[in-house]
């Protein structure tokens, strides 16, 4: 039987805790690109999220076409200003920046966007220079892991192998340091190491697949070892084919309404922390 992980009740007893908290007032600048509808979604849920909290959240719209100093500009501007206390670019999908401009180089595009953020404002870990917080994917993620027993105190607490599949700035590669340093056997895979593995019809070996590449239905039951443990943070539709695996995995984050909620409120968590620093 497959445990299918309920992500919004973890996200309402997240955001009482929060609510029960002192904290100064609180004023997040958010840039949203126009063109990328789930960034807009995303943004709208923060917002409601921040209003429940009494913290201001200010979004302020632009087209992904909008050239990189203007973009910096508005970034350093939110930088010095003494209102703003935390400061979050919404980082489009891929696919949506190579639809919708000339530019190639969708990494360094975002790069130069990111290290303009001041790490003390930066709540969602955009800058790597960033070491109070981390992103609040890959937090929401820790959320979970701590929710099912493997972690406790940021410590590791089984000798299960962890994957992360999927090598971005938002989840794969802070979380791989974040559990590397609790302590866990974790391996961080790309596109090839998975297609290497399975190449041979082999099972993914590890107990625990934390799966981010936005590839619907990429984790099917065959790749899988009975009773793994499967995080999905695909978007939009997650990675894991869901009929498949159930009653193989042990346990499944569902899309939505598994780690999509949780983000929302480590946000939220996030910029508590900085304004308390």
């Amino acid at each position: 039987m497959t445990t299918i992980f309920d992500g919004e009740k973890l996200a309402a007893t997240k955001l009482q805790a929060l609510k029960k908290q002192t904290f100064p007032p609180l004023t997040i600048a958010a840039l949203v690109f126009s063109e990328d509808d789930g960034g807009q979604l995303y943004t709208r849920k923060k917002s409601e999220l921040a209003a429940q909290l009494n913290i201001t959240y200010l979004p302020t719209q632009m087209s992904i076409n909008t050239d990189l100093p203007i973009i910096q500009s508005w970034i350093e501007k939110q930088n010095a200003s003494p209102k703003i206390t935390g400061l979050i670019v919404q980082k489009p999908m891929r696919r949506v920046y190579e639809s919708t401009t000339k530019r190639q180089d969708f990494a360094g595009w975002w790069a130069n966007i990111t290290s303009h953020i001041s790490p003390a404002k930066d709540i969602d870990g955009l800058n790597p220079a960033t070491t109070a917080v981390i992103s609040a994917t890959a937090s929401a993620v820790l959320s979970v892991l701590t929710a099912i027993g493997r972690l406790k105190n940021r410590r590791w607490q089984t000798s299960e192998r962890v994957v992360i599949i999927g090598k971005s700035d938002l989840l794969g590669f802070p979380l791989h340091q974040a559990l590397t340093k609790m302590g866990a056997d974790v391996s961080l895979w790309g596109k090839k190491e998975l297609a290497s593995q399975t190449s041979s019809s082999k099972a993914i070996d590890q107990e625990i697949i934390i799966s981010a590449t936005g590839i619907p239905n990429l984790i099917k039951g065959s790749m899988i070892s009975e009773g793994a443990i499967l995080i999905d943070v695909g978007e939009p539709q997650g990675d894991v084919d869901v009929p498949s695996v159930l009653n193989k995995a042990s346990f499944l984050t569902p899309v939505p309404h598994g780690i999509g909620p949780l983000t929302v409120v480590s946000l939220m968590e996030n910029a508590v922390r900085l304004a308390n620093i």
